[in-house]
């Protein structure tokens, strides 16, 4: 079966698979057959996620929440340049019962929003929304607006993107990899080099992306301390 990424965006399919990584409290078998997401949600042993235990945060997503999520996440497809995408994140309004926004972590229930992002990766969401998701975001926008993605929940497996040496010239939208330690990291999309009213740079460059703050937001790094491993050109 071949589907175009709008196609796939469109496709009944994708509610199933964002649903099964919402609502999954045991491992499962990777789907067989012709499934268009046999490589896409399978249980293999991740050491940064393990998902042997998984659980959805510290109660499960009512069924009203996941049909929210999913019509929020297949509203994702519309876009074609996947900052775009990731500023379409940002910007969502719906907020469950509670009144938190389905772009931040939940205190009470996973939200299946974000644990949905792991349908475009090879993990589940072993801790439900406080699984480390950066990268799972940049994973889903990627693949959103059809561009190469690792498919990853993993922010380290972007270094060196597309086979790619690192940029000292990031545009709006490459990709900035940071390292917390030897094995884990943090991933977003560059925006822009911050500036002050002369137009001077601060020494800080501003990240649009996942798991910043417990939400999608953007923020301020500073160059200069920051464990920057590099930009990575998304567009050629």
């Amino acid at each position: 079966m071949t589907l175009s990424r709008r196609g796939l965006f469109a496709a009944p399919a994708l509610a199933t698979s964002v649903v099964a990584s919402t609502v999954a409290a045991q491992p499962q078998s990777t789907p067989q057959g012709d499934s268009i997401f046999a490589d896409f949600i399978g249980p293999q042993f991740d050491p940064e996620h393990d998902h042997r235990n998984a659980a959805i945060g510290t109660g499960s997503p009512l069924h009203d929440e996941i049909a929210v999520a999913v019509r929020l996440l297949l509203g994702a497809g519309k876009y074609d340049h996947h900052l775009d995408v990731a500023r379409y994140f940002q910007n969502i309004k719906e907020r469950n019962i509670q009144g938190e926004p389905y772009n931040r972590e939940w205190s009470k229930r996973g939200n299946p929003l974000i644990t949905g992002l792991f349908s475009m990766t090879q993990t589940l969401p072993a801790k439900g929304d406080e699984t480390p998701w950066c990268a799972a975001f940049v994973s889903f926008c990627l693949y959103a607006a059809g561009r190469p993605t690792q498919r990853t929940a993993r922010a380290r497996d972007y270094v060196g993107y597309r086979n790619q040496a690192r940029t000292s010239d990031p545009r709006p939208g490459d990709l900035a990899v940071f390292k917390r330690n030897e094995a884990d990291g943090h991933v977003g999309f560059f925006t822009r080099w911050q500036t002050n009213a002369a137009g001077a740079r601060t020494g800080k460059f501003m990240v649009l992306g996942g798991n910043q703050s417990d939400g999608v937001s953007e923020a301020a790094y500073p160059t200069a301390k920051t464990a920057l491993i590099g930009f990575y050109r998304v567009d050629d």
